[in-house]
């Protein structure tokens, strides 16, 4: 009776957990994790205490977490930007929370800002000394040695030097403000000691140390702005910034812009070889972005040259 009997449990035992992992499996996974396990039982800090999920799903869930915590700046509003910010943190090496705090993206491109690209330089061990001063209308260092503390303040120096290379002197003056069509920008009227200290220092940093920053854009270099508000957090849009830019644009330059713009719909008509990455291609090579409003007027007069030659070369 017993070995009639034996088979009918071992169906019912199949029966009522067909899908059960092997026994002394512990592994998580969607199928056996418990639909109410909290975040606090999937995510599991690290050595250093950060927070990090074992997957995608993990990480979302600590994401959405970030965004109710309403402790990150407004640009990180869903969870696809934060994780999409912390990736970007990964290649650079810095945690999360400081990369989401120190990371503006500006028509769509993350940049650095403030003094991240500076503790990156730092803390890759490579720069042996930095030296940052201002300039007065005479060319003098502004100090309390040459009495002019309060003289107005036309330009930065910064003077780097990396590890086994000679030293390099950067510099941004009121001038190169003119060149660079920026001088009427709200934010360097506001904000003009640190613009130039700023834009010196990115020179420097990035002519320098590219392999440290990979290259990645910094926002008071890149975008001509200072996004952050009293409490250090960003503030600038998208929107703000174009809306800044456009108020200080020159007629001209606007004219120049248009005109730029109307020559590559012809040329993309005529010429179905220039595509729309071709272009993008072009345009990055002439200005170093595909947004004519930051490019100075120099910039615009080669890529209005280069698109006029291309244009003469397909009606020929």
């Amino acid at each position: 009776m017993s070995a009639t009997k034996q088979p009918q449990k071992r169906a019912e035992k199949a029966t009522t957990a067909p899908d059960a992992p092997p026994a002394g499996d512990n592994t998580q996974t969607p199928e056996n994790v418990p639909q109410k396990a909290s975040i606090a039982a999937l995510v599991q800090p690290d050595a250093q205490g950060i927070l990090k999920g074992s997957n995608l799903e993990q990480e979302w869930k600590l994401a959405e977490m970030m965004v109710k915590s309403g402790m990150l700046p407004k640009q990180y509003d869903t969870p696809a930007k934060v994780i999409t910010a912390k990736q970007f943190a990964i290649e650079l090496g810095v945690p999360p929370l400081t990369a989401l705090r120190q990371i503006a993206v500006i028509n769509g491109r993350p940049q650095l800002y403030g003094d991240l690209p500076l503790g990156l330089v730092r803390r890759s061990g490579l720069l042996d000394s930095m030296k940052e001063y201002f300039l007065d209308d005479k060319g003098q260092e502004v100090c309390q040695e040459n009495k002019n503390l309060t003289a107005e303040v036309e330009g930065a120096v910064c003077v780097i030097k990396r590890k086994n290379e000679a030293g390099r002197e950067f510099f941004w003056t009121s001038k190169d403000d003119q060149l660079a069509g920026i001088s009427g920008y709200e934010t360097h009227k506001k904000y003009k000691r640190t613009m130039y200290m700023y834009r010196a220092r990115s020179m420097a940093l990035k002519s320098v140390f590219s392999d440290v920053l990979n290259g990645v854009a910094i926002c008071e270099y890149d975008s001509n702005t200072l996004p952050i508000d009293d409490a250090g957090c960003p503030v600038a849009s998208t929107a703000e910034v174009k809306q800044d830019i456009e108020e200080s644009m020159t007629p001209e330059k606007r004219e120049k812009i248009h005109a730029i713009t109307e020559q590559i719909k012809s040329l993309q008509k005529d010429d179905p070889r220039c595509t729309d990455a071709r272009i993008v291609q072009i345009m990055n090579e002439e200005m170093g972005s595909t947004d004519p409003m930051h490019a100075s007027w120099a910039q615009l007069e080669s890529l209005h040259r280069r698109i006029d030659k291309m244009l003469e070369a397909v009606n020929v």
